[in-house]
């Protein structure tokens, strides 16, 4: 843990919301956020200043095995402070929207392009979260896809992070074919 909040690196102002895991650089889109379940119970309670700092700043040399992001809407502004670290990431776990939760933010299709860009390959979207619409009735279908986690793998050649890939895609995310066919394209280099 590192006592930073991470961003692009410069000074933004932290809107602090009333369920404090939903705090954001990001504003609430209240047109979006008013419609949903839970989401439209949410407010902002005060806001403050802060630094950020990008993880290219933050994060030592060597490779990464395994980064996970879950900054509420700030993913893809992380991602773009992070080019060198990127090059030597072999996994990312990454919160996404669907829909714009944070006004102004990146979302899905935005973060899957960046990636892509720079050889990461989608392999799954988990715990996607479904939230219903408010209604006179109160009618709980789950009917909207507003986020979820996606999973990216970078594609490579280098035999130690297929090696690293395997394990993570078995033991972490229980994808046994993935994980056998990194081990099989890794001892293919040995």
């Amino acid at each position: 843990m590192l006592p930073y909040a991470i961003g692009d690196g410069k000074t933004h102002t932290l809107y602090v919301n009333n369920d404090d895991a939903t705090s954001s650089i990001y504003p609430l889109h209240l047109p979006l956020t008013s419609r949903f379940e839970h989401l439209h119970t949410l407010r902002v309670e005060r806001t403050l200043s802060v630094a950020t700092r990008t993880l290219d700043d933050v994060v030592d040399h060597g490779p990464i095995d395994f980064l996970k992001l879950d900054i509420q809407g700030a993913e893809l502004m992380a991602l773009q402070g992070a080019e060198r670290m990127l090059a030597r990431t072999g996994v990312i776990h990454c919160e996404v929207e669907f829909a714009e939760i944070y006004k102004g933010q990146y979302l899905f299709p935005e973060v899957q392009l960046f990636l892509n860009a720079r050889g990461f390959s989608l392999i799954d979207i988990l715990v996607p979260h479904r939230y219903a619409y408010v209604t006179q009735s109160n009618v709980d279908s789950r009917d909207r896809l507003i986020w979820g986690d996606a999973v990216f793998f970078r594609e490579t050649e280098d035999k130690d992070t297929l090696a690293v890939q395997a394990m993570i895609a078995g033991l972490v995310y229980s994808k046994a074919s993935l994980s056998s066919h990194l081990i099989e394209r890794a001892h293919q280099k040995y």
